[in-house]
């Protein structure tokens, strides 16, 4: 039915006479009845006016911005993921910046970014040397001689991902029953890894080596091609839940690590800030995008008409430039492809378009995703960890790492930790003496770190700032205690007052999906240094995690027992 009927039809059914409607929303009586027979189309903006004034929920407008070719009105549960987002082009350069090996990845574990460090480690460029499509997903990877040689600890790294899989229900034995990257992923491995499907065989049959909710850590032993062998830290952090896109850091884990990337940092193949042949997705064409994404999954035209309901001579002249698609007919075909978040809101920004939530936004809020039937909400139930079990986790952590609440309070504080701040912070009185404002604004801390301000502004999210500044008349009393407790700990403010100036010189700085940054930190008998990375926990527990990987030789040596 036209969006003209349908209106019509909301109209009679709310009461209204044309005339009525008309005033209610502030156009004239020929307008709506021009609304109605499809003569004339809505701007958004009226479109919006006649959902609100006929009482139509968000479902109902969206479907009529969609008929009217209008982008929709976010779901008021997607608007905190959507103001948290990062587009693809955002990450790819935050990853550039990076001193560790940093992937960027999507839900099949395709690799959509990568940095200088990850080319040095693999000793290979990875946007050239890789450039078929579909030859940066992880299993393909490491299935090739070059990796394969290299990860030392490969059943155990690969295990990580087949046990995400046979949660999602995708089957070694059944992939052409599975999703299309899945499918198109093991044809590819059937016809040139054959000699490794029994060893993938045996690890499909083993129990999941990973738990649902817990977050990912994973120790890797590489060895380079001139015998080097390298300890790392593999954490997969959420970095857009808007777009389900997540950071893998690969942290060198001792001393010898650190050492051999500061003598081949460099060396290897580099990205350049313009050089868009090195990056995994062409940021500037949806048409592109699309056509390339179709045939990296091996899905012709004639058969994405069939599984998307678009004409294939449609298809083809969206490809090509003929015609230009509506944002609900790119997500059909996107929907049809089984795109994951990244691609198919990289061809929607492309466009011009709004972005679109991706299937784990959705699961996150509970519904049941659009475009994927093989996703199940149980593989991703919510998990209530009590500090208790997040200590059974960050205790077996080398590095320094905090855990904190939605109120920034210390809750977890492992080993490492204790012995940098010399204090256990986690056995403080009360929770004002666990708070981070009153951690950072300490004497302790203030003495040891080296650049306090930079540290202090991200530490402390700056979404505090109104109650450090006494501007905000409805603040929490908790926080009027945190403030109380400082000043009376100090007998001053000046602290405060610094913490204020620090956020205000960073108005960037605050938690949202991650956050990275270094730590100058002065110990007793050394100068240590470390990449701080702040992240939630997991996806579902009001947690976060404040990680202080060692930055260099000298660090590790001084945190190694």
């Amino acid at each position: 039915m036209s969006f003209g009927l349908q209106l019509h039809d909301a109209r009679r059914a709310a009461g209204f006479s044309q005339d009525e409607l008309a005033g209610r929303i502030g156009v004239s009586l020929p307008t709506i009845g021009s609304w109605e027979t499809g003569r004339r189309r809505p701007r958004r903006d009226h479109a919006i006016d006649l959902a609100d004034a006929l009482g139509c929920d968000t479902p109902t407008l969206n479907h009529w911005l969609a008929l009217l070719g209008l982008d929709p009105v976010p779901d008021s549960r997607v608007i905190p993921l959507a103001e948290r987002r990062r587009e693809l082009a955002e990450l790819e350069a935050e990853c550039r910046s990076y001193a560790w090996p940093c992937l960027v990845m999507d839900w099949n574990f395709e690799v959509i970014g990568w940095n200088d460090a990850a080319n040095a480690f693999s000793e290979l460029d990875l946007g050239r040397d890789l450039a078929e499509p579909g030859a940066r997903q992880l299993l393909r990877m490491a299935l090739s001689d070059h990796y394969r040689s290299r990860l030392l600890n490969w059943d155990e790294a690969i295990g990580v991902m087949i046990a995400m899989w046979k949660s999602e229900q995708q089957s070694i034995a059944d992939p052409g029953s599975g999703a299309l990257f899945f499918t198109r992923m093991m044809e590819y491995v059937f016809a040139h890894h054959a000699d490794q499907v029994e060893r993938l065989v045996r690890l499909w049959q083993n129990p999941a080596a990973t738990r649902q909710g817990i977050r990912g850590v994973l120790p890797i032993r590489w060895q380079t091609s001139t015998g080097d062998v390298l300890n790392l830290h593999a954490v997969q952090t959420p970095w857009s839940d808007f777009d389900g896109s997540w950071a893998l850091d690969w942290m060198p884990a001792d001393a010898a690590t650190w050492e051999w990337l500061d003598r081949h940092r460099g060396a290897g193949p580099r990205i350049e800030p313009n050089d868009a042949e090195a990056l995994p997705i062409e940021l500037s064409s949806w048409r592109r995008l699309l056509r390339e994404s179709r045939e990296a999954l091996g899905v012709s035209r004639r058969r994405l008409a069939d599984r998307s309901g678009v004409a294939e001579d449609t298809i083809y002249a969206f490809e090509t430039g003929r015609r230009s698609p509506t944002r609900e007919r790119l997500l059909e075909l996107c929907g049809a492809l089984e795109l994951e978040g990244p691609r198919m809101n990289a061809i929607l920004d492309a466009a011009g378009m709004e972005p679109e939530p991706s299937d784990w936004a959705r699961i996150l809020l509970g519904d049941d995703v659009r475009f994927a039937p093989r996703r199940h909400s149980a593989m991703v139930r919510h998990h209530e960890h009590g500090p208790a079990e997040v200590h059974e986790y960050v205790d077996r952590y080398p590095w320094p790492c905090l855990i904190v609440n939605g109120t920034c309070d210390v809750a977890v504080v492992n080993p490492a930790a204790r012995k940098l701040l010399g204090v256990d912070v986690e056995q403080a009185a009360g929770r004002v003496e666990r708070n981070l404002v009153t951690l950072v604004t300490s004497a302790p801390f203030r003495e040891r770190i080296g650049n306090w301000p930079e540290v202090a502004s991200r530490v402390v999210p700056r979404a505090l700032m109104p109650y450090v500044a006494g501007t905000d008349d409805a603040r929490d009393g908790y926080f009027d205690r945190v403030i109380h407790h400082v000043r009376e700990r100090d007998g001053h403010a000046r602290h405060l007052a610094a913490l204020f100036d620090a956020w205000r010189a960073n108005r960037q700085a605050t938690w949202s999906a991650r956050l990275a940054f270094d730590v100058q930190w002065r110990a007793d008998d050394a100068d240590l240094l470390f990449h701080a990375v702040i992240a939630p926990w997991n996806p579902f527990d009001p947690y976060w995690a404040i990680d202080l990987h060692p930055a260099n030789a000298a660090t590790w040596a001084w945190l190694s027992p």
